[in-house]
């Protein structure tokens, strides 16, 4: 699938400053697009490094491992382009190769929903006697 069609209207989308998700407990629903800004910079707290840290990238793996997606799940490398006649980077790859990937400060991870989100039958039925 292209990355232009991942349409963050069909089934939600959430976004995070990748190190904001890190230092917070966020709420994640991984069956909705994620979006994480400034992937290169994970972990990056002392605004001095400005380059992509294996080690920090594995704790972003890690804790996206926790929060539901595997270390197969497909992820997108995002860099817009900045001029007319440059190219868009979207490189895939599976999570967990994501702490060898060549990274700069203006990645963008994006992470395609899981399939098969769970269905909530109790509120179908409520909203099925509403409509009796």
């Amino acid at each position: 699938m292209p990355i232009w069609a991942l349409d963050p209207g069909s089934l939600g989308s959430q976004c995070y400053e990748a190190t904001h998700y890190l230092l917070y407990r966020q709420h994640l629903n991984p069956y909705a697009l994620l979006i994480l800004w400034q992937v290169g910079l994970t972990g990056e707290t002392s605004l001095t490094r400005f380059e992509s840290d294996p080690v920090r990238l594995n704790l972003l793996v890690e804790k996206l491992i926790a929060d539901g997606y595997g270390p197969d799940h497909e992820v997108i490398i995002y860099e817009a382009a900045t001029l007319a006649l440059m190219p868009v980077r979207a490189d895939r790859l599976a999570l967990s190769a994501l702490p060898d990937a060549a990274l700069s400060p203006v990645s963008t991870l994006v992470i395609p929903p899981l399939p098969n989100a769970p269905k909530d039958a109790a509120m179908r039925e409520k909203l099925d006697a509403l409509m009796a």
